[in-house]
């Protein structure tokens, strides 16, 4: 697409979208593992176990839920 005038600067506005949607792709993809991370670690630490009752990751959820700190 050719550029636009806007503001008095030559812009190509479909690139700045291509260049903006691509870094913000990055960011959700990096959120999206915030809390699965933290789940993992904690399990790690804490040398959880899964059993009859619950899964490891359900253990970490309450756990972290009551409270319970790295």
């Amino acid at each position: 697409m050719p550029k636009e005038m806007v503001a008095g600067i030559m812009r190509d506005l479909e690139e700045e979208m291509r260049v903006y949607n691509a870094k913000w792709a990055i960011i959700t993809d990096c959120a999206k593992q915030i809390r699965p991370n933290r789940i993992a670690h904690f399990i790690a630490r804490h040398e959880l176990e899964s059993d009859e009752m619950c899964t490891a990751e359900q253990k970490a959820e309450r756990m972290i839920q009551q409270g319970y700190s790295f």
